[in-house]
């Protein structure tokens, strides 16, 4: 869920398997106009439904493979390390989490093998942010990370799991509105 003002959240999901596509959206237009509880928050949904991206993982896995990746951390995130948070999107932690996930709903022709990740953060803009929840607030980063890969191999896997963030998330908590991340295109950052 995304903040838009006082009254109003956005509300995103993302789908790689087109056959819930129908089921999703049968199911919303019910509800259309009437009240639902959302994480036990009553919510109106409204009339407007926008696709924005439309893929596949036969889709992801043919992009075009970048050696420098820049994410934009849209909601609070963080990893746990070593029975700690870490609110840093150190690259193992990111691609990591990413890779655990592809494994997990990608076919399996498709999966790829555990990564030791050699990427670097080259430059970040980050500020911690706290995501109020029931029992308190998470901290996370919001911003953006410039990730390097020297090796092309992993550049290949990381620029497939990057595409694959826009629907997974990364990190902890993503069902709950953390990590949330899109990909910047090269000089498109806002």
């Amino acid at each position: 869920m995304q903040y838009v003002s006082p009254q109003k959240m956005q509300l995103r999901i993302t789908l790689l398997k087109k056959e819930l596509l129908a089921p999703l959206l049968w199911g919303l237009s019910t509800n259309l106009g009437e009240s639902i509880m959302l994480a036990g928050i009553p919510c109106q949904l409204g009339k407007w439904i926008d696709i924005v991206q439309v893929s596949s993982f036969e889709k992801l896995v043919q992009v075009t493979t970048q050696n420098v990746i820049e994410l934009r951390f849209l909601s609070p995130t963080s990893f746990k390390q070593n029975r700690g948070l870490q609110p840093f999107p150190l690259p193992e932690l990111v691609f990591n989490s990413l890779l655990r996930r592809w494994n997990t709903f990608a076919p399996l022709e498709l999966q790829f093998p555990e990564v030791e990740w050699n990427g670097l953060v080259s430059a970040y803009g980050l500020k911690t942010h706290a995501l109020k929840m029931g029992g308190g607030a998470e901290i996370g980063a919001q911003g953006w990370v410039k990730y390097r890969f020297l090796d092309s191999q992993q550049a290949r896997i990381a620029t497939i799991l990057t595409h694959f963030a826009t629907f997974a998330g990364v990190g902890r908590k993503t069902a709950m509105g953390m990590g949330q991340v899109r990909l910047v295109e090269s000089g498109s950052r806002d």
